[in-house]
């Protein structure tokens, strides 16, 4: 859920107290589509992210169990409780630049590197916390419920159709989970530093869940094919190296991943976007 718009003054006595000097707003990064994401620095010119949203404590709960072991995530230096049901973190600052500012043209550079971080990623022994849901129960509950704005937008008996029939495939195909990773599940070009050709950073953890990396894998690739990247496709298909077996489920969850974002494009009354989606799902299925 959207914060309230809380503004940096308001948090700024929290940061100062967890880092005991003074800090200042650089500026507001409009990462997040519901969080107000600060980058601060304080009197010596260190920087920081602050992210305040209502659900990031699984933030916090995910680069606390990733912390020290040579991921590339921030790490967290502070969190805590605001009003309203809003929560802080205060993290390190990835060093680098955000993947979606690097040319098309040399994005497929850094495909081997972040395949590589998300494969150590997953291969993290899984920690006990029931904050954190499984993608399971998150697909089920998904593909059960009603889609209301999504069928009043998408209101021809054609479009009705279609989107029922994709429903349906997805709840007779989606795999049951054996083995289960930590998964980032919006793996995008806004939620991943780069620096030199390699991952410097991968923020955003807010919507993490355990289940299938299959899943990672499969929004990764809708990524690149959102952005009409083939070269990127090309190191994907080239660095993935998966059975196929494994190359199937993928792709019903490629399908999957298109259909969820046409769901939230819709939810956040981005048509424009929703109608790309809607014409990619049409492609893709």
């Amino acid at each position: 859920m959207p914060t309230n718009k809380i503004s940096f003054e308001t948090i700024k006595p929290y940061i100062q107290n967890i880092l005991k000097c003074d800090v200042f707003l650089i500026e507001e990064i409009g990462i997040g589509a519901d969080a107000d994401i600060f980058k601060i620095k304080d009197i010596n010119n260190n920087l920081y992210i602050v992210k305040i949203q209502k659900d990031s404590k699984i933030d916090s709960i995910i680069l606390n169990t990733l912390k020290d072991k040579s991921y590339k995530v921030p790490n967290i230096l502070g969190n805590g409780e605001l009003a309203d049901d809003n929560y802080f973190v205060l993290m390190s600052y990835c060093e680098g630049v955000l993947y979606e500012s690097i040319n098309k043209d040399e994005k497929h550079i850094y495909v081997k590197s972040i395949i590589d971080e998300f494969k150590n990623i997953h291969d993290f022994p899984l920690i006990d916390d029931s904050q954190i849901i499984h993608l399971d129960k998150f697909i089920n509950e998904f593909l059960d419920d009603d889609k209301k704005n999504l069928f009043d937008y998408y209101n021809t008996n054609e479009d009705v159709l279609f989107l029922n029939k994709v429903n349906l495939f997805l709840k007779e195909n989606i795999p049951k989970t054996n083995s289960i990773s930590i998964l980032h599940t919006d793996i995008n070009g806004n939620n991943i530093f780069v620096k030199e050709g390699m991952v410097s950073g991968i923020i955003d953890w807010t919507d993490a869940k355990y289940g299938n990396r299959l899943f990672d894998y499969a929004k990764l690739r809708m990524y690149f094919t959102q952005q009409n990247d083939e070269k990127s496709i090309a190191e994907y298909y080239k660095h993935i190296n998966l059975n196929k077996e494994d190359l199937e489920i993928e792709n019903i969850y490629f399908i999957l991943n298109v259909f969820l974002y046409l769901y939230w494009y819709i939810e956040y009354r981005w048509f424009d976007r929703a109608e790309l989606q809607m014409k990619l799902l049409r492609k893709v299925f």
